[in-house]
């Protein structure tokens, strides 16, 4: 319904592509984090958009790598609430390299289990943390994602092995 609401008739036009994918708030999430149950969501998302849109050409974008060590502990902040106010800790307690390139790895997976392209800009990524915010190690500078992002757009349709 969300993405009925929000591209209408867009998507049926024919040779539409939409580009989704999930990963940075499941994996920063405080709660117990549970790849399967991720997976098994990301499935279902995909097999209702499959369905719902079936000529629509669907692209997977793959989590990006996340930088703990770019956080400047100095700046979180939280109100007396113990609410984020620029961010908290609570949001960057679980960002690490691990959790992120298992969510990748996973997601990779399925998407080649479900034959849906991709766009991976992961190792790019691992290689960047220069390109992200001062002091945040999850939000890349638009100029940075344009790049990156049209340089994957190239490679989409191509064999994801």
């Amino acid at each position: 319904q969300e993405l009925a609401r929000q591209h209408g008739e867009r998507l049926l036009v024919p040779n539409t592509a939409l580009v989704v994918g999930s990963a940075l708030w499941d994996l920063l999430s405080s709660k117990t984090h549970d790849d399967a149950h991720h997976i098994a969501a990301c499935r279902m998302f995909v097999t209702q958009i499959k369905q719902q849109y079936p000529d629509v050409t669907l692209v997977w974008k793959l989590p990006m790598a996340v930088h703990i060590h770019w956080v400047d502990l100095e700046r979180l902040a939280s109100t007396a609430a113990g609410h984020a106010t620029l961010f908290g800790l609570d949001r960057v307690r679980y960002m690490s390299r691990s959790r992120s390139r298992s969510l990748h790895d996973k997601q990779l997976a399925l998407m080649r289990e479900l034959d849906i392209a991709t766009i991976d800009a992961y190792l790019a990524t691992h290689l960047s943390s220069y390109k992200l915010y001062p002091s945040d190690g999850r939000h890349y500078r638009p100029e940075f994602n344009k790049m990156i992002l049209n340089w994957c757009y190239a490679t989409a349709g191509e064999d994801n092995g």
